[in-house]
């Protein structure tokens, strides 16, 4: 019987493939827990915890992407149709993106799903079979005035899907983005800049942090 998650002990050497009906991988190593999984279009191996196991190699975690970054055109259509959102008072409202890849056109898709929106909450009307739901690599949504988090919310919605998320913040000043990996409620955050062509102006958030933590060292 095949199983839907694996729990493995990393000795050293090339990684075996992902079998094709496993969900994700748990693998222990010199420094600590890993999540590995793989779907169409990326593979990711992502810390959980960081812990030292004596007498095992390290990992080094990683996000590989199938397809080039999503470029700087539909970073910007986006960030203006988040701009644009507005309720009947003129009050700004989330919104949400879906990003898939058409290997027929070698490009993305930038696709806007039918939505409920408020000045606080966003989700689609639509996910099942055959929804832009269903084919997103990347799901993006935005927080308008405020800055760029995931919320518990957040946390609860994208626990039952594999892909990208991220949001937006602060898009009527210089603007933000924070991205991360998501598998089946384990995530991860990634640099938006290796997924997404940003324009300039447009904060990385990881980088950022990383930039104040090297200044507080």
């Amino acid at each position: 019987m095949s199983k839907l998650v694996t729990y493995n002990i990393f000795e050293g050497g090339n990684m075996p493939p992902i079998g094709p009906t496993v969900l994700y991988e748990y693998w222990l190593a010199g420094n600590g827990l890993y999540l590995r999984a793989k779907r169409i279009g990326m593979e990711v191996l992502m810390p959980l915890a960081q812990y030292q196991v004596r007498g095992l190699p390290d990992l080094d975690p990683y996000l590989r992407m199938d397809y080039p970054p999503v470029p700087q055109e539909l970073t910007l259509q986006m960030i203006e149709l988040s701009r644009k959102a507005r309720d009947a008072q003129n009050l700004p409202l989330e919104k949400l993106f879906h990003f898939s890849y058409s290997d027929a056109a070698s490009s993305w898709q930038l696709e806007i799903p039918a939505q409920i929106q408020t000045n606080s909450s966003v989700k689609p009307v639509q996910s099942g079979t055959g929804s832009s739901y269903e084919r997103a690599i990347l799901e993006i949504h935005s927080h308008h005035t405020m800055r760029a988090f995931f919320s518990m919310t957040d946390n609860r919605d994208e626990a039952r899907s594999f892909r990208l998320f991220g949001v937006i913040g602060r898009i009527f000043e210089q603007g933000e983005i924070r991205l991360r990996v998501g598998v089946f409620g384990h995530f991860w955050e990634v640099a938006a800049s290796t997924v997404l062509e940003l324009p300039q102006g447009v904060q990385d958030c990881l980088t950022q942090n990383e930039q104040e933590r090297e200044v507080a060292w």
